[in-house]
């Protein structure tokens, strides 16, 4: 499923953990978009200033394939078509709970991607981004998201939101 859309050389990357570095690195985030539209990242790595294109990040991130550039979040009724086939459930508004989802595998996927590239914590909740992105894993998904704008991006957001980055450390 991870490999469907990109995310099979991600699995198997082995790295120490710097704490140090992965908060440096964090903490410095920021993105550009030069005037021919190639998005870059900015950041400091042993107070060093750095920067990589989204093609090296993606290559950094074990990602193996680029993103389709009609990646959507799923419409409600496609929401709640989805939402029944993998839980047998009718949806509750706002009380879609990772729980309710019987299948260990999807709970484990829905969990890895919505705290690694969408930036939740403590991701109990279900919402119509962490879903889509599932969906794209099955074999009816149609799009292909762009993971690393969405690493990128909730890095940014969560930091300049909260104060605190709950990815990665």
């Amino acid at each position: 499923m991870m490999e469907k859309v990109g995310l099979g050389g991600l699995v198997s990357i082995s790295a120490e953990t710097h704490q140090a570095y992965t908060l440096e690195f964090l903490t410095t985030l920021s993105k550009t978009e030069n005037p021919v539209g190639v998005p870059k990242i900015h950041f400091r790595l042993a107070r060093q200033r750095l920067s990589m294109t989204y093609d090296e990040l993606r290559v950094a991130l074990g990602i193996t394939v680029l993103p389709d550039g009609k990646f959507v979040i799923l419409d409600t009724a496609e929401f709640n078509g989805f939402w029944c086939a993998i839980t047998g459930l009718s949806r509750k508004t706002h009380n879609d709970k990772i729980h309710l989802i019987p299948h260990p595998a999807l709970r484990l996927l829905h969990r890895f991607f919505t705290m690694t590239f969408l930036g939740h914590g403590g991701p109990n909740n279900v919402t119509q981004m962490g879903l889509s992105c599932l969906w794209a894993m099955t074999p009816e998904g149609r799009d292909i998201p762009d993971w690393a704008d969405m690493f990128v991006s909730s890095c940014i957001r969560q930091r300049d939101a909260t104060g605190s980055i709950p990815m990665g450390v």
